[in-house]
């Protein structure tokens, strides 16, 4: 998993996709980042 990647969290509805450091930049809905 990269840092600052929420993927876990958000996964278990302990952040929500924005509150990652990726998002918008790596991570984004049309091409989400996967930690799998």
């Amino acid at each position: 998993m990269q840092p600052g990647c929420k993927c876990a969290e958000v996964r278990m509805g302990q952040a929500k996709p924005t509150d990652g450091d990726l998002f918008r930049e790596e991570c984004s809905p049309q091409q989400p980042y996967s930690p799998l």
